[in-house]
């Protein structure tokens, strides 16, 4: 019977994500990787003789070839991307809704005695991602592979290392979500580091392998040859001129502003104030009361300073002795407790300000910080399960369950009429060539990472996509 509830549970979770992801369709980025004509200018030596999707295994080894030598080092990453971008938009909205359910059971089966209301919990906590972050890092299938799948498997990678560190695929696993994406390179390489030299259990050799493998994995990231090719492009050569310091100082303000300061994403902030003092309530240290308070304190200073507009640097300086109490409290509990949410707490943290080093990447590279900060709700239900009446914490769950639909039926009645404008779009662009313009319906921006009227590029690889010759136009009604 519990395994038939297993299965039901999961088949309820993975309807629940597909409710919604089943409106996911190609946007900008997407129609380049699909025909592998995204940045190809940079090597004008690279043939291809294929229409639109209808790839080899040999174009896309050279188009990952000329993307690491002209433009970055997310091959691994990209690689998934291409191939189930060849299979179209509902594949992937599968595939995503299959990987959400899985990550979320992976988690839940660490609290035993409560799976289910953890279960329910994360699903109310996912209901209610910022709009910003769910548009341009969970429906957009670019940048959903690089941040929303790249989280998922991290989470599997660190899972693993806790409870079966000597598996032999293993390294393989560490070295590839070690390449995946920069912010959680850095994330993922906190992570393993900290379990495999913390965790006593882990023999030297073992540490030594994983180690290297991370570290390997980053070093295939970072100094893949078309990074530097990038950092020279317009929408970023700006930043580059300036020197190291500058850019990181500047980069460090504005971050800090966004953890303290910017109300959209206030939540992330909350459950990891929330978390940090149940971790000093939990730790068998004096006065816990005074820490929890002076902690609180500063974090109530910090977003008070940062609301009312001041701007000085001793809130970065206030900033950053916040963030590394944080984190030395995260290292002191996982060397006691071995949790997995201590470690995620420290790769949300490494995420998210390893953007310092570029410049800011939009939403989109909230999506690993959130998801870990997310994560650390398990502990804070589970001690109010362990805390409070039965009837208390299902009628605490009935109000969150109530309130989070609400939101998640916005986002589904938005992306739903998007989808809709999306087909009839799609429609026009396969009779293309019996039009002699075709005229396209603008999408509601409150639902896509990036109107088709603000993307010349996006109308080029719509024509590969497509095979629409150049003498058709293409126009976008602002309807």
């Amino acid at each position: 019977i519990n395994i038939l509830k297993k299965y039901v549970f999961f088949f309820l979770t993975f309807i629940f994500f597909l409710s919604v992801f089943q409106f996911m369709w190609y946007e900008h980025d997407d129609y380049g990787y699909a025909t592998l004509k995204y940045a190809i200018e940079k090597n004008p030596e690279l043939t291809q003789n294929f229409e639109s999707t209808n790839f080899e295994v040999s174009d896309l080894y050279f188009f990952l070839e000329n993307h690491y030598l002209n433009w970055g080092g997310r091959v691994i990453a990209f690689f998934f991307l291409c191939v189930i971008l060849k299979l179209g938009p509902f594949y992937f909205a599968v595939i995503q809704s299959i990987l959400a359910s899985s990550g979320l059971f992976l988690i839940s089966r660490a609290f035993k005695k409560h799976p289910f209301h953890i279960l329910i919990s994360l699903l109310c906590v996912y209901a209610i991602v910022p709009i910003e972050i769910f548009k341009e890092g969970i429906m957009w299938m670019t940048a959903s592979v690089l941040y929303f799948w790249g989280s998922i498997l991290l989470v599997l990678v660190l899972y693993l290392l806790l409870k079966k560190p000597s598996s032999w695929f293993l390294p393989v696993l560490i070295f590839i979500i070690s390449a995946w994406q920069e912010n959680l390179a850095v994330a993922s390489f906190l992570g393993i580091c900290i379990i495999s030299f913390l965790d006593s259990r882990i023999d030297t050799t073992t540490k030594v392998i994983h180690f290297f493998s991370s570290l390997g994995g980053l070093l295939f990231l970072l100094l893949a040859p078309g990074n530097r090719i990038r950092c020279q492009h317009p929408t970023a050569s700006s930043f580059y001129e300036k020197d190291l310091i500058e850019r990181s100082l500047t980069r460090l303000s504005e971050q800090h502003h966004l953890l303290f300061g910017d109300k959209k994403y206030l939540i992330i902030l909350i459950f990891i104030t929330l978390y940090t003092l149940l971790s000093i309530y939990q730790l068998k240290i004096d006065r816990k009361k005074i820490y929890s308070a002076i902690y609180l304190l500063i974090s109530t200073c910090l977003v008070i300073v940062y609301k009312s507009g001041i701007d000085l640097i001793v809130t970065d300086i206030i900033s950053t002795s916040l963030i590394i109490s944080v984190l030395a409290l995260s290292l002191y509990q996982f060397y006691y407790t071995k949790k997995i949410t201590s470690v995620l707490l420290i790769c949300s943290i490494g995420a998210f300000y390893s953007g310092i080093l570029a410049p800011f990447g939009g939403a989109r590279s909230i999506v690993p910080t959130y998801l870990f900060s997310m994560l650390l709700i398990t502990e804070l239900i589970d001690f109010l399960i362990e805390k409070s009446k039965p009837k208390l914490t299902i009628i605490t769950l009935c109000i969150c369950c109530t309130g989070s639909l609400y939101m998640y039926s916005t986002k589904y009645k938005g992306y739903k009429k998007n989808y809709q404008t999306h087909q009839e779009n799609h429609l026009k662009l396969i009779n293309a060539k019996k039009e002699r313009v075709i005229t396209l319906t603008e999408l509601n921006s409150d639902f896509i990472d990036c109107k088709i009227s603000s993307c010349d590029y996006q109308i080029y690889w719509m024509r590969s996509f497509y095979n629409i010759p150049t003498s058709i136009p293409i126009e976008v009604s602002q309807e």
